[in-house]
């Protein structure tokens, strides 16, 4: 009877025995199982953290180009939109000047035209016919700081056609107090010059009077002076 009692509990140690060596087992294959599941968590988590990183790189790259692009699109329209406003300005002028010109070139038609009709066989005018005026007075018209004056012509006297019984009025150009008419023509390339003002000979009203103030004053009839 002890021996089998001695044979019962050595069965019952040792049946407790490889339970325990089974438990044991089953937790170390736990914990190595559970150890491999974190490491793969954590190179997951490191490859997603530098994937981040690459990711937030490209973010801030594109904002920053995006910024540069704005400001660069910001600028170009701003000269775009000053290039503009100042060929408008210069398009302006010249179409003032433009007008101005046309102004004085009608104003001349029409002087030309008053002359015309002022001009007859019987009466001829001398700003028409140049040769008919004294010598003193074809060396030059009398001039002024500001530009040439002509001597008032008919311009405001009746024109009396042949078998015409009543006179017919013709409008006269303006003329100051002594009866002298303005070069508008003359005028206005002073006033052009005025607003650019420049000391090329070659401008409209410095070669205006190079030629018809200067040089008139530097010729002479005696040839030894003149060189």
């Amino acid at each position: 009877m002890a021996l089998d009692e001695r044979g019962a509990d050595a069965r019952e140690h040792y049946s407790l025995s490889r339970l325990r060596s089974s438990s044991l087992e089953i937790k170390e294959k736990g914990s190595e199982i559970l150890r491999e599941q974190l490491d793969s968590a954590q190179r997951e988590l490191q490859l997603k953290d530098k994937e981040c990183e690459r990711l937030a790189r490209i973010r801030d790259q594109l904002e920053q180009e995006l910024e540069e692009l704005t400001a660069s699109l910001f600028e170009e329209a701003h000269k775009m939109v000053h290039e503009a406003n100042v060929k408008q300005a210069a398009a302006e002028k010249q179409l003032k000047e433009a007008q101005g010109k046309i102004d004085v070139l009608q104003a001349e038609v029409e002087a030309l035209k008053t002359l015309v009709l002022t001009s007859t066989p019987s009466s001829p005018n001398r700003q028409l016919h140049p040769q008919l005026q004294s010598p003193g007075s074809r060396g030059g018209s009398a001039r002024t700081g500001l530009g040439h004056i002509r001597n008032k012509s008919a311009s405001g006297a009746s024109v009396v056609g042949v078998g015409d019984s009543d006179p017919c009025p013709v409008p006269a150009r303006p003329a100051d107090k002594e009866g002298r008419e303005l070069d508008s023509l003359l005028y206005a390339e002073f006033l052009a010059w005025r607003e650019e003002p420049s000391l090329d000979p070659t401008s409209a009203f410095l070669s205006r009077v190079y030629r018809e103030d200067v040089e008139p004053c530097l010729s002479f009839t005696c040839s030894e002076v003149c060189a």
